[in-house]
């Protein structure tokens, strides 16, 4: 979850699901409402006006009382939930945020964009680390959890920080082991190493949890242990004292080095410095791009590059839909 995307996506962002933002008013409203009711949805109005810090959002309305149902799942071993309507007509897919963290969340970003105006800090320059001095990949290498991928002889090493409580790091955590399944990584004389981030305040249970993956199934193979990401948490070992020292000093390291958004891959480059890419990347970034030579602003031309191929690629698939329409 990279908080630096607010302004664009706005608050659906910030939360990683999906907000309703047709929060109805005392307008239009029936003359059968009780007072009560009324008093509660004027209440939640007031309560949710801290929304309207964010550009571009007007907070206009709280809606009628709706009832939805939670469906529980279990997505890859992992709990996961959705909500439908009483009438089976809609299921809305999102997260469940505390409006406390939220508003936390709106004070930090809106002081932020207050310190970019007054110049205290440089859009030019975001609070994001994009790269990583040659002793800092070195304390990085202290703070791997696993290694899989070409990890004998002559290879390129390419860092996998995530967040096992992350959506958007589950979804790179399939990608890297899909790599790792098909024998890419290998092929392509690449060793991944991945350390454990939690970042609690967003992802609660995240240090628990990965302090669990970090202690489970010592001795065996890196393969076999990174499948520990997609077990069940009563599956996983209890924490143990190198899991929770690790996992605390990864912590604070990639905090203090402005590490702050997972996941996030930090290629080695021939000087042993490091190049921080953040969120989920294209295979071709894993495997080839993310090894140019350059500096920190040649990641915004690649990503920029493949968005452009992204993009001819649906194109061309809505034309052949056509072709086979007709």
């Amino acid at each position: 979850m990279n908080l630096m995307g607010l302004k664009k996506k706005g608050l659906v962002f910030i939360a990683g699901g999906i907000f309703l933002f047709n929060l109805v008013g005392c307008n239009g409203g029936s003359a059968k409402q009780s007072s009560t009711e009324l008093k509660k949805r004027i209440s939640l109005l007031k309560r949710v006006q801290f929304l309207e810090k964010l550009e571009g959002v007007k907070v206009k309305e709280v809606g009628e009382k709706k009832v939805f149902y939670e469906i529980k799942l279990e997505v890859n071993g992992k709990p996961d939930v959705i909500y439908i309507t009483p009438d089976g007509k809609y299921i809305l897919r999102g997260q469940e945020v505390s409006v406390e963290r939220l508003q936390k969340t709106i004070d930090r970003f809106v002081k932020m964009q207050k310190e970019m105006k007054q110049g205290k800090v440089s859009p030019q320059r975001p609070p994001f680390a994009l790269s990583l001095s040659k002793e800092d990949m070195e304390k990085l290498n202290s703070l791997t959890w696993i290694r899989v991928g070409k990890t004998e002889g002559k290879r390129k090493v390419v860092y996998f920080i995530t967040d096992p409580k992350c959506p958007f790091c589950n979804r790179a955590e399939r990608q890297v082991l899909n790599l790792l399944n098909e024998g890419k990584l290998k092929e392509k004389g690449i060793e991944m190493r991945v350390v454990l981030y939690p970042l609690e305040e967003i992802h609660p249970g995240s240090t628990k949890l990965s302090e669990r993956i970090y202690c489970s199934n010592k001795g065996k193979g890196g393969k076999e242990r990174y499948s520990d990401l997609f077990k069940k948490e009563s599956e996983l070992s209890s924490p143990c004292g190198k899991g929770r020292k690790t996992v605390k000093e990864a912590r604070e390291f990639l905090l203090e080095k402005k590490v702050l958004a997972v996941p996030a891959f930090v290629f080695q480059m021939s000087n042993g410095t490091g190049r921080i890419f953040y969120g989920v990347i294209p295979d071709f970034i894993i495997l080839e791009k993310g090894f140019e030579e350059g500096k920190g602003k040649k990641n915004a031309k690649i990503l920029k590059h493949d968005n452009k191929k992204a993009k001819e690629k649906k194109n061309q698939r809505k034309e052949e839909r056509k072709d086979n329409g007709k």
